[in-house]
C-alpha cells in the first residue's frame, strides 16, 4: 500500500517531478558546457614512490604494536601530510612562477565573462569577510597562485604500496603536466634536504663526540705512563709475566730437588743397610767412598731446595708487592679501555649515519613522470549532466515526501481508502483514461492499464444502473473533464469484463473514440438510447454532488474526486452528510489528470 501510495503521488506531482529534473539536468549541462567553455580544468598526473628507511618502519610498527593497523598506510600518510604541506607547495612556485606570470590571459567574449566571473568572486569574497571580520585582506598574486597550486594538489596512494600519484590540476594542459613534475622534484629535494640536514646535524654531534672521546683517550694514556714510571712498571703485563714465568720454574727447579734428595736419601739409607752384612774391607772402602759422595750430593740437593724457596718466596712477594702497587694503574687502565671501547662505537655509528643518510637520499624516485593531458578533466558534461540527473531525482522524491506530509488533501487511492473506507472504487490515472479513449501512451501501447484496475468493479455494480430509467449517475467534484474520464474509464473497464455497457454524456461533452476491442460493447446513448441487459452510466455535470445529496436516497451514484482538489477533512465531512442523508450507496473514484 505504501509503495502505491507514492507511485499514484509521483503521478500526480509528475508535473512538478518533470520540471525539477530537467531543470536540474539542463542546468547542470548548461552549466558544464560554460565551465569547459570559460574554465577547463586539465590534470597532470606524477607518480613517486617513497621507501622508509629500516629505523622509521621499525619506530612506526613498534609504535602500533599488535594492533590490525598496517605500519606502512602510517608511513605513506605521513608523506601525504608532507606532500601536501605549504613549504612543498611554495618550493613547487618558485620552480613554476615564470610559466604562471606567462601565461597567456584569454581575451575576447571569453576573456570577457572570466573578468566578469572574477569580479562576482572578489565581490562575494569582499562581502563575506566584511559580514564575518569587518575586514577584507586582498590576496598577493602570489598567494593566489600558491592558493590555486594547493588547491589543485591531489594526493592518491597506490593500496599496499609507497607508490603514491601526485596529481595537479589547473585551467592549462602543459602548466598542469609542469606543475605535477615540479611537486615530484620538490618533494624529492625537501626530502633529501631533510636527510641531508638531520645526517649533518648529526655526524657534527658525533665529531664532536669522537674529538672529546679522544681527547680523553689520550689523556689517560699519558696518565698511565706516567703513573707507570713512578711505581717503576714500565710495563705491568710483560712484568707480571716475567714473575709468574721465574716463579712457574723455581717451583718446577724445586719439586725436581726435592725429588732427587728422596732418590739419594733412599741409596743412602740401602748403603748403610749393607753395610753391616759385608766384611770385605776393599767392600767396604769402596760402599764408604759412595756414601761420602752421596752426602755431599745431598748437601748440594739441600742448599739448592733451599736456595729455591728462597727464590719461590722472593717472587711471591714481588709478586704481591706489585698487585698491591698495580692498583691504581689498573684502574687507569680500565678507564683507557673503556674509553677506547666507546670511541670505537661512535666512529662505527657516525660510519652508520654516513651510509644511512646518503642511501636515503635516493629513497625518493620519480617512476613515471607526468604529460600534458589530452583532455580535460573537468567539467565532465556528460557525466556531470548525468549526476544533475541523479540530483533531480533525489530532490524531487524529498518535495514528494515533504508535499506529502505538509498536505493534507486526497491525492492516492490509498488516502481515499483512509477516508471512505469500502466505499472508494479505484483511481483513474491518466494512463487508463488514455487507454479507454483510445490513445495509449506511445511507448506503453502494449501494456493493459484498464483490466482488473478498479477494484471489484463488476460485481460492486452488479444489479445497479440495469435500465435507462435507473442509471448510476456520475456526478464530480471539478471540471467536466473529470466526469468525463471517470464515466469514459469505467464504461471501457466493464467492456473489458465482458459487460455491455451505455454510457450517456452531456451534449456540451464530445463523444470519445474507443478501441476496437471496447467500442463494440460500449455504446453512447443519445436522447434515452437504451440496449436491453446493458449497465447504464450517465454523466450529470449540471448537479453537484452536495445537490445531488438532498434528492432520492434509494438512487445511489458515483462521486469523481479530482485528486488534490479536498482535503480529507473535507471529504470526510461530506461522507458523514451523505450518511446523514441516507446515501448509503454512493461509490468515490478518484480521477487524476
Amino acid at each position: 500500500m505504501i509503495i502505491q501510495h507514492y507511485l499514484q503521488l509521483l503521478i500526480h506531482y509528475r508535473r512538478m517531478v518533470i520540471k525539477i529534473i530537467l531543470t536540474t539536468t539542463i542546468a547542470t549541462a548548461v552549466l558544464s558546457l560554460l565551465l569547459l567553455y570559460l574554465l577547463p580544468k586539465y590534470t597532470g598526473v606524477a607518480s613517486v614512490v617513497m621507501l622508509p628507511t629500516d629505523p622509521e618502519l621499525t619506530f612506526t610498527k613498534g609504535w602500533t604494536g599488535s594492533s590490525q593497523y598496517n605500519p606502512t598506510a602510517f608511513m605513506a600518510q605521513t608523506q601525504v601530510e608532507y606532500l601536501i604541506s605549504r613549504p612543498v607547495a611554495e618550493r613547487t612556485l618558485q620552480k613554476l612562477a615564470k610559466e604562471m606570470s606567462e601565461k597567456a590571459k584569454p581575451a575576447g567574449l571569453r576573456g570577457a565573462i572570466i573578468s566578469g566571473v572574477k569580479s562576482l568572486k572578489l565581490a562575494y569574497y569582499w562581502t563575506y569577510n566584511m559580514l564575518n571580520y569587518g575586514t577584507y585582506v586582498p590576496l598577493t598574486a602570489y598567494e593566489s597562485n600558491l592558493n590555486l597550486l594547493r588547491r589543485g594538489l591531489k594526493i592518491e596512494v597506490v593500496e599496499g604500496s609507497f607508490v603514491m600519484e601526485i596529481s595537479v590540476t589547473l585551467p592549462d594542459a602543459k602548466l598542469a603536466a609542469r606543475a605535477a613534475n615540479a611537486v615530484a622534484q620538490s618533494y624529492q629535494e625537501a626530502v633529501a634536504d631533510q636527510f641531508s640536514l638531520a645526517g649533518t646535524k648529526l655526524e657534527g654531534f658525533l665529531n664532536e663526540e669522537i674529538a672529546r672521546r679522544e681527547a680523553v683517550v689520550d689523556s689517560l694514556v699519558n696518565e698511565e705512563i706516567l703513573l707507570g714510571k713512578k711505581l717503576g712498571i714500565l710495563s705491568l703485563e710483560q712484568q707480571k709475566s716475567f714473575l709468574q714465568t721465574s716463579l712457574d720454574a723455581e717451583q718446577a727447579a724445586l719439586m725436581s730437588d726435592q725429588v732427587a734428595l728422596a732418590q739419594m736419601e733412599a741409596k743412602i739409607t740401602a748403603l748403610k743397610g749393607q753395610a753391616g752384612s759385608i766384611t770385605s774391607q776393599d767392600v767396604l772402602s769402596g760402599m764408604d767412598e759412595d756414601l761420602a759422595l752421596e752426602g755431599v750430593h745431598r748437601e748440594v740437593a739441600s742448599k739448592s731446595i733451599a736456595l729455591h724457596r728462597d727464590n719461590i718466596a722472593d717472587f711471591t712477594r714481588q709478586l704481591e708487592d706489585l698487585a698491591a702497587r698495580e692498583q691504581p694503574l689498573v684502574q687507569v687502565t680500565n678507564k683507557r679501555e673503556n674509553a677506547e671501547s666507546d670511541l670505537q662505537e661512535l666512529v662505527a655509528r657516525k660510519l652508520d649515519v654516513y651510509l644511512s643518510t646518503y642511501s636515503a637520499l635516493s629513497q625518493v624516485q620519480e617512476i613515471d613522470p607526468a604529460i600534458p593531458p589530452k583532455y580535460p578533466s573537468s567539467p565532465m558534461v556528460l557525466v556531470y549532466t548525468v549526476l544533475g540527473f541523479i540530483a533531480g531525482l533525489f530532490i524531487s522524491i524529498f518535495a514528494l515526501i515533504a508535499l506529502d506530509s505538509t498536505t493534507e488533501s486526497v491525492k492516492t487511492f490509498p488516502d481515499l481508502v483512509r477516508v471512505v473506507g469500502q466505499k472508494a472504487m479505484g483511481l483513474v490515472d491518466p494512463a487508463m483514461a488514455a487507454q479507454a479513449r483510445g490513445r495509449p501512451p506511445r511507448f506503453l501501447g502494449r501494456y493493459d492499464f484498464v483490466t482488473g484496475r478498479i477494484p471489484d468493479l463488476v460485481h460492486r455494480l452488479s444489479g445497479r444502473g440495469v435500465s435507462p430509467a435507473a442509471p448510476l449517475d456520475i456526478v464530480c467534484f471539478g471540471e467536466p473533464e473529470v466526469g468525463a474520464d471517470a464515466a469514459v474509464t469505467l464504461g471501457a473497464a466493464l467492456a473489458l469484463e465482458g459487460k455491455q455497457v451505455v454510457c450517456t454524456l452531456p451534449d456540451d461533452v464530445p463523444t470519445p473514440s474507443l478501441p476496437a476491442d471496447v467500442a463494440e460493447r460500449v455504446m453512447f446513448g443519445e436522447g434515452g438510447a437504451a440496449a436491453p441487459g446493458a449497465i447504464h452510466l450517465r454523466l450529470d455535470t449540471a448537479t453537484s454532488p452536495w445537490d445531488r445529496l438532498h434528492g432520492s436516497a434509494d438512487q445511489g451514484f458515483i462521486c469523481a474526486l479530482k485528486t488534490g482538489l479536498f482535503s480529507e477533512d473535507r471529504l470526510a465531512g461530506f461522507r458523514a452528510e451523505a450518511e446523514k442523508a441516507g446515501q448509503d450507496r454512493v461509490e468515490y473514484l478518484l480521477v487524476s489528470e
